[in-house]
């Protein structure tokens, strides 16, 4: 193709060249041939006119029928009109046509001109139709006076433009064909010529190819010519560019794989503050996509001013920084901790920047969890433990006390070591189900078989309360994959807590049941319930709705975080709905166990599942 193409560029080009030229140079002397024509009628006209004044001179008599018809004899041996007009304007002679019966030619053009003319100049020509012959002629006239009268007249000769117009076709016709002969030789030579200039294109191009496709071959030693040099340099070429290539490539995959590994986000742009690299991480962090970024400006992908700021920074001064910044991705924020470093070019110029971009949120988040942690256990532990100081500080320094007090101070000390005991109790409790892998030993298990046993351990709790709990468990086994004694604690802090806030002589209606989308396990008390704006919070560790009235039941705040985390252990989940007044109802849901997992009739007996 490449072949094709270029042979007829290069000849169609040099046959448009030599047919400009053709037409040019066609134009060119075709006018300059007529400009040449047309003079040399002229001076041909000059001579003649003069000719014939010398011719007349030796003539006598003018009007003489002899003079007559050697003047026609004469026009016709010149191939010219003659004619003699007098000062007046009669037509004395005529080569041509007959006197007598010739106009008055004295406002006749050549013959107005030729009255002003002085020899030595350019003599008057005129170029008009014949009214006498009926087609145009060229006319030139010369003065000329009688040998014997002395009287003044005019010898004027003239020429048919026909003839001269028949001239000028046989020049453009020897000129034609002079042009088409230089024209075919000129194309054929052009076609010899384009053929010799595009082969060893087409040879080079047909290398260029081979090697294109790394099958490059050198040359054999006998064809040592420019073409077979060009053929080996293409060859050593095209080895060293695939060794390059492959190079780049290699260390490119090398280079995206260790990124793409990397749990920091990073960033790369150049001078211009172009982003040139960018890992999914980072686009992840800066709510783009790295197709999209890669090209673009950094202000372009990631709108945050703190970012670009820092860049531009960087870029300028060469220093590495080091800010976090705030993301705001929905109705959260995500804090990220940015590392920022130029890079140096070959002459150590700053020549792009490297950003490092590490999601820092839950760090922080945890941190918070932290701090709020530990000031919530001081303040649950301070209480009790100032109570228990300040019963004992004043029974030691009231030596003379009575019994009946002391006894009192005891109790109440007592009581408040319990509560410290439970709450230190439940913080370990939490602890194992939060942070250890193995704390949860899941086992086939009746699900029944925990909930069961919870009722009849708080059974004395409740009637205490004053209270009735309606308890409706499916009569068929329930299969599940969990940790009894976890699973005991859950429903434990579920029932106390539904005893703890509902008032005397009402109700608490424990249901399990079994749908398509697992085991659900709810809790029903009917006490103050508790308000849309705590529901979501009241899972959090210490969150309580009524702290004062938690502290007086003796509750420590962390039953419902346990309940949470207990459920999520087990890949399941917890929720309230309540009502302010009409009390509230705990949720959890189970997953059943995978058919895979089920043992050969696990439901003969629930012993099997204790």
């Amino acid at each position: 193709m490449f072949r094709f193409r270029f042979f007829w560029r290069l000849y169609l080009g040099y046959a448009a060249l030599i047919g400009l030229v053709a037409v040019t140079v066609g134009l060119s002397v075709s006018s300059s041939l007529k400009a040449d024509l047309q003079e040399q009628t002229r001076q041909e006209l000059f001579h003649q006119a003069l000719f014939f004044r010398e011719w007349l001179k030796v003539e006598p008599d003018w009007n003489s029928a002899k003079l007559i018809a050697k003047t026609r004899a004469l026009g016709a041996t010149l191939n010219f009109r003659l004619t003699l007009i007098d000062d007046k304007g009669k037509v004395l002679l005529d080569s041509e046509h007959d006197p007598q019966t010739m106009e008055n030619h004295s406002d006749r053009p050549e013959i107005l001109a030729v009255k002003d003319w002085v020899e030595g100049k350019a003599p008057p020509f005129a170029v008009r139709m014949s009214q006498t012959l009926g087609f145009s002629h060229m006319y030139l006239a010369v003065p000329i006076a009688h040998s014997a009268s002395g009287k003044r007249c005019y010898a004027r000769v003239s020429v048919p433009l026909t003839q001269i117009e028949e001239r000028i076709e046989a020049w453009y016709r020897m000129l034609l064909i002079g042009v088409f002969v230089a024209a075919v030789l000129g194309l054929f030579f052009n076609f010899i010529l384009a053929r010799w200039l595009s082969s060893p294109l087409s040879t080079i191009s047909a290398l260029a190819e081979s090697v294109a496709r790394n099958e490059g071959k050198a040359q054999d030693q006998e064809n040592q010519d420019e073409i077979g040099t060009l053929a080996w340099a293409f060859t050593r070429m095209s080895e060293s560019l695939r060794q390059r290539m492959e190079t780049t490539f290699r260390r490119r995959r090398e280079i995206r794989a260790i990124l793409e590994g990397m749990i920091e986000g990073v960033v790369a742009v150049g001078r211009d503050e172009t982003i040139v690299q960018m890992n999914q991480v980072a686009a992840s962090l800066l709510k783009t996509t790295a197709e999209e970024s890669i090209g673009r400006k950094i202000w372009e992908s990631a709108r945050i001013p703190t970012l670009t700021e820092t860049v531009t920074k960087v870029l300028k001064e060469g220093q590495q920084l080091r800010v976090e910044l705030k993301i705001s991705v929905g109705v959260e924020d995500r804090v990220v901790d940015l590392y920022a470093a130029p890079l140096e070019g070959e002459e150590g110029e700053v020549a792009g920047a490297v950003l490092v971009l590490y999601d820092v949120t839950r760090l922080r988040r945890l941190e918070a969890i932290r701090r709020d942690f530990i000031a919530n256990v001081s303040h649950e532990l301070k209480t009790p433990l100032t109570a228990i100081r300040g019963l004992i500080e004043t029974m030691i320094d009231d030596q003379e006390m009575p019994a009946t007090m002391r006894q009192r101070f005891l109790t109440k000390a007592e009581k408040q070591t319990s509560r410290l005991s439970q709450i230190v109790v439940d913080l370990l409790h939490l602890s194992r189900v939060e942070s250890e892998k193995d704390a949860i030993r899941r086992v086939m298990l009746d699900l029944r078989s925990p909930i069961r046993e919870t009722i009849q351990r708080l059974a004395p709790l409740v009637e205490s309360k004053n209270l009735r709990l309606e308890a409706e468990i499916p009569d068929q086994p329930l299969p599940y994959k969990g940790d009894f004694e976890a699973l005991q604690q859950l429903v434990g802090n579920l029932l106390t807590n539904a005893v703890q806030y509902s008032p005397p002589e009402q109700k608490i209606i424990l249901k399990l049941e079994s749908d398509a989308e697992g085991y659900l396990l709810s809790v029903q008390d009917f006490g103050t319930g508790i308000e849309a704006r705590h529901q979501e919070r009241i899972f959090q560790r210490f969150y309580r709705v009524d702290k004062a009235r938690s502290r007086e039941l003796g509750g420590t705040g962390l039953g419902l975080s346990i309940v949470k985390h207990i459920a999520l252990a087990h890949d399941g989940q917890v929720w309230v709905e309540s009502v302010l007044g009409q009390g509230s109802t705990f949720f959890a849901r189970f997953q059943p166990p995978h058919p895979d997992e089920a043992v050969s009739d696990p439901l003969s007996s629930e012993s099997e599942f204790a």
